[in-house]
């Protein structure tokens, strides 16, 4: 009860005089300055850079509340008089402690406001906010305890504020300076680094270590308080531990021990966050659960790294710890130091690098500032996998952004190729393919270390075998010596060299052929490994280069994957016009290949022609816009993969774009008829021959030769989080994207039976409208319709499964055209056969387990849609909607989880002016006019006390 009374006295006194009002308003300006000023430019629902700025502004703010409590005191000679009544010295200074606590919390409820605002506006997570308001109260308790001390050991308030300043500014501003400092002090500054163990609370993590290191500075302050309000009283002692002095070093001494001991690993951790996005996830759990062999992680690291690097290292050992729990004693990691001091090479680290170059871990560039100037700095930054022979490595982790996914999948991967091991019958052979007529050329192709390839691969194979439990088999084959199948040397990619006599500097080399290739087989999958690598130069011509020994292996591991079948083998569409896989030589917005490459890391990817190969032979199937017409056969083939009940992925064009005629240079688009509109159709999916327009889409920046500001692209809608069916899971943690030349996507209700479900993915705004016709690609040459009735929103991609019946079904199978004079002739013959088959069910007519996806574009899995490391919003959409598809539902949750794009919802900008203007201003002015009826209530309160006593 006593601290109470003296806490309540305190807490009434701040708001006697106007001090306390000026100093909430300065607070609410400069907080809500910094933050609303960009907050509509950065368009994110989040209150992180709010958080961020807490720290800074309240180790100023905290030091001019705290200031007067002991320093007034002091120089008023009241601290005498308070030090008789009937309190001790804690309860003096505890008191006086929760009077500024509680000041302080008014001080922040105002800024709740910020969080109805934003949570209007915006999909906001509750669980990061609630982190960041118990991280600041935490912050506010440190700041305050600091401040007390400061006032204790002064009679002057402007002494005091400036020691409590540069207490708190100094823990505040400690991580900046990390880098600066030599290693062996990091790790005892960081520690101590407020802003370090802040930012964990403004994630929305909440971890013993910083609970403690908060706790321990409220502590600490306090006693060293107590400590100097005992000094006249400790004087008198003799003991050195008696002095006030000698007390509070030791104190601070304690407290340092303490941090150490209590960062070194983490009591408890909890992920507050809405979709748990710095915890495991289930797969990741059980990924490490069913571990047969005991796993490594080998994590080779540079230290003192610049931001935004710089807590990329912690944010791993915490995540290792994490697979290291549900993993028990079969899951191990370890760091190891790549980091020089002060320039010197260290023997330790000298077998660090030499271990890392080993396992395939290279340094990479990143940038730094040093003395105002802008340098480059080798940093490692990778990690290797190891579970008894079997490596995977992850070389260069620049964002803790999808390292859970990237470490999670490779666990997968190496779990089943163990299991893969332990029930394989037989070896894996690797066969190279070489002829010695290639010798007497190779000079002169520019292949001088032809001769030494064989042993190369040879030693290759031997370090490889190391890994892959001896499966092995290497030998080399000349074809011109030993009969080989030519299913081999195709399907192998073995180049068939010929030339024709021709003369040379040393006199003339003869005519003749000879093979090149590597091959590796098990049973009956063979995948080819390039050897050569040929670039056709204009005018030089073709040009060879033998592949070096790294790029070999990299190679026949992944050869080794794919025959194993590891991974789910899907195919991709390459013919009649598909987007291309490749890109080699061509404009990135015409290529898929980073969707292609993405595809690669967890799935066996083959290209297919619809004509010509067997689409059975996949799981899953790509059919990315397709340009040219479709045979009956090709859709005859597509239909009866839809009826195995195998999944599909659609990305439908029915547009092309053709070259400008004209003298403006304008590109147009043209409608297309590929016969895939009318296979959809009849499962009840209707593509329209039109593309959606919309006013919220991309915004180009124009240059100053242009006169500057923003082109909108109508033809690139920006699909904002409240348009996205966030039901189905693999699209509940997206918040937008963009698509580009997207026709409307319908489910034909009359089309589709009780038993098949059509749900649409994902639509453009209210703000939409179609155009088909003549459509010009220039955005000047497109306006928006005068009529309000045109806008309607339009769905754009549709998810159907369920039951379907054949395109065909009734019809007679179509034949594969263009078979040439030697089937026209057999084809009487063959007429009752294939009535046979018919009758004998040789196509299936309906399936109950059909599941495909439907995109009204394929611009969308293109190169500027789909960034290299899969990260973007429009790479998870691609990839999250192949992993439904190939029921790893659970991967496509655990990739999208940790999506930091979080658009806010349309505003107009009055509204946007009203939130900035109210939280900047508005806030300050309510506390004013708040002070001001406090002030004339407490005025006309003391007139009646004087009329009383008149």
């Amino acid at each position: 009860m006593k601290v109470w009374t003296i806490a309540k006295r305190e807490f009434k006194n701040y708001f006697v005089s106007p001090v306390a009002y000026i100093v909430i308003g300065v607070f609410l300006v400069v907080v809500g300055w910094f933050f609303f000023s960009t907050f509509f430019i950065y368009n994110q629902a989040s209150l992180r850079k709010l958080f961020d700025l807490f720290p800074y502004v309240l180790a100023f703010i905290i030091p001019a509340i705290t200031m007067r409590l002991f320093a007034e005191e002091k120089a008023q000679g009241t601290i005498e008089t308070l030090k008789t009544l009937p309190f001790n010295d804690f309860e003096i200074v505890f008191g006086k402690f929760l009077g500024a606590f509680f000041f302080s919390i008014v001080m922040l409820l105002p800024t709740l406001s910020y969080v109805i605002f934003v949570s209007r506006i915006g999909d906001l997570d509750g669980g990061a906010v609630f982190g960041g308001y118990l991280g600041s109260i935490l912050l506010v308790t440190s700041f305050i305890a600091i401040g007390i001390f400061a006032s204790s050991i002064t009679k002057n308030q402007v002494v005091s504020f400036i020691i409590a300043t540069l207490i708190s500014n100094f823990l505040v501003l400690l991580k900046a300076f990390l880098v600066v400092l030599p290693e062996s002090l990091v790790t005892f500054f960081r520690v101590l680094s407020v802003s370090y163990h802040f930012d964990n609370f403004a994630k929305g993590i909440v971890d013993s270590r910083d609970i403690v290191y908060f706790l321990s500075l409220v502590v600490i302050f306090i006693v060293a308080t107590i400590e100097v309000l005992r000094e006249k009283d400790v004087k008198k002692e003799k003991k050195i531990l008696a002095s006030s002095t000698a007390r509070i070093a030791l104190y601070l001494v304690l407290l340092i021990v303490l941090n150490i001991a209590e960062n070194a690993s983490s009591t408890f951790r909890f992920d507050l966050t809405q979709n748990k996005i710095y915890s495991l996830s289930k797969v990741s759990k059980d990924s490490v659960k069913q571990l047969v062999e005991p796993m490594t992680v080998k994590v080779f690291f540079s230290k003192n790294l610049p931001a935004p690097y710089n807590g990329i290292e912690q944010y791993l050992k915490d995540l290792l710890e994490e697979y290291s729990i549900y993993g028990g004693d079969k899951f191990n990691y370890q760091f190891y130091d790549l980091s020089s001091k002060e320039g010197e090479v260290t023997e330790k680290l000298k077998q660090n690098e030499e271990l890392a170059q080993n396992y395939g871990i290279s340094p990479v560039q990143i940038q730094v500032v040093e003395h105002d100037e802008v340098k480059f700095q080798k940093a490692y930054m990778g990690l290797v996998i190891i579970c008894g022979d079997l490596v995977e490595k992850i070389p260069a982790i620049t964002s803790p952004n999808g390292i859970e996914y990237r470490i999670t999948s490779k666990i997968v991967k190496i779990n089943n190729k163990i299991n893969r091991f332990l029930s394989l019958k037989g070896n894996i052979k690797v066969t190279l393919y070489l002829s010695k007529s290639l010798e007497r050329i190779g000079k002169y192709m520019g292949l001088g270390d032809l001769a030494g390839l064989e042993s190369t691969v040879d030693s290759l194979v031997g370090e490889l075998n190391k890994q892959n439990y001896g499966k092995l088999e290497f030998e080399t084959v000349d074809p011109l010596k030993v009969k080989v199948d030519e299913k081999l040397i195709k399907n192998g990619r073995v180049l068939d060299l010929r030339w024709k006599p021709f003369m040379s500097p040393e006199g003339k080399v003869e005519g003749g052929e000879g093979f090149i290739g590597l091959t590796v087989q098990y049973q009956n999958e063979i995948e080819g490994v390039p050897v050569i690598k040929v670039v056709n130069i204009p005018i030089i011509g073709p040009q060879y280069k033998l592949a070096n020994k790294d790029e070999l292996k990299n190679s026949l591991t992944a050869a080794i994957d794919s025959v194993l079948n590891l991974n789910e083998k899907i195919g991709y569409v390459v013919s009649n016009g598909a987007v291309s896989p490749y890109g080699f030589g061509q404009n990135e917005g015409d290529v898929a290949s980073n969707f292609f490459n993405l595809l690669g890391e967890n799935y066996k990817v083959v290209t297919l022609n619809l004509k010509d190969d067997n689409l059975n032979e996949v799981n899953a199937l790509i059919v990315p816009g397709i340009k040219e017409k479709l045979s009956d056969y090709e859709l005859y083939k597509l239909d009866q993969f839809i009826m195995s009940g195998k999944p599909v992925l659609f990305l439908v064009d029915n547009f092309a774009e053709q070259k400008a005629r004209n003298m403006m240079g304008v590109p147009q688009l043209k409608a297309i008829d590929t016969g895939l509109d009318k296979l959809l159709l009849h499962y009840g999916i209707d593509v329209r021959k039109s593309i959606v327009m919309d006013k919220n889409c991309f915004k180009q920046k124009l240059p100053q030769a242009l006169g500057g500001g923003e082109q909108k692209i109508y033809y690139a809608p920006v699909i904002k989080n409240e348009n996205i069916n966030h039901k189905l899971p693999y699209l509940e943690n997206l918040k937008g994207f963009i698509v580009l030349l997207n026709s409307p996507v319908l489910p034909e209700k009359g089309k589709l039976s009780k038993d098949t479900k059509a749900e649409i993915l994902f639509k453009s705004s209210k703000d939409s409208w179609i155009q088909s016709g003549f459509i010009a690609l220039n955005p000047m040459f497109i306006q928006p319709p005068a009529k309000a009735s045109d806008f309607k929103q339009q769905p754009l991609a549709v998810q159907l499964t369920g039951k379907l019946t054949s395109f065909f079904k009734g019809k007679p199978i179509p034949e594969k055209p263009d078979e040439g004079k030697e089937k026209v002739k057999k084809k009487e013959k063959q007429k009752s056969i294939v009535k046979n088959i018919e009758s004998e069910n040789a196509k299936l007519d309906s399936t109950d387990n059909a599941k495909m996806i439907v995109f009204g574009t394929s611009a969308i899995i293109k190169n500027n849609f789909i960034d290299r490391d899969g990260m973007g919003p429009n790479s998870m959409l691609m990839l999250n909607s192949l992993d439904y598809l190939t029921g790893r539902i659970e991967f496509a949750k655990m990739r999208s989880k940790a999506q930091f794009y979080n658009p806010l919802k349309e505003t107009t900008p009055s509204q946007r002016a009203f939130i900035k203007w109210f939280n900047i201003a508005g806030l300050a002015i309510l506390v004013a006019i708040f002070g001001l009826i406090v002030w004339f209530l407490r005025r006309k309160k003391m007139e009646k006390i004087k009329e009383i006593f008149a």
